[in-house]
């Protein structure tokens, strides 16, 4: 699941303030800084490994049309699936933590 690293970040945030918990203490832009850096070495990582398959699936995307996604995932992994089932867990509403609105 890709999602902008902003939106993830904000949203662990709120997660970590709502159980009353503190986070690391690196300022934003270091943080993002850090996540960028570690995803770059993952997905390296993962391109190297031939018997590693990889289905990215972006996280507006599928809010956005959880139907079409849910088919797209099924054509990759060649199974049937219960596409309806997959679309209704999608719940717009809990998208709070926003960097753009959804279409």
């Amino acid at each position: 699941m890709r999602r902008p690293l902003a939106e993830v970040l904000r949203s662990q945030t709120a997660m970590i303030q709502r159980l009353g918990a503190t986070g690391a203490r690196l300022e934003r832009p270091a943080m993002i800084a850090a996540l960028e850096a570690h995803l770059r070495q993952v997905t390296a990582w993962l391109e190297r490994q031939p018997h590693i398959q990889v289905c990215w699936v972006d996280y507006h995307r599928v809010l956005e049309d959880p139907r079409g996604e849910a088919e797209r995932i099924q054509g990759i992994l060649e199974v049937p699936l219960d596409i309806e089932a997959m679309a209704q867990q999608v719940e717009p509403s809990l998208y709070r933590q926003r960097e753009r609105p959804l279409a």
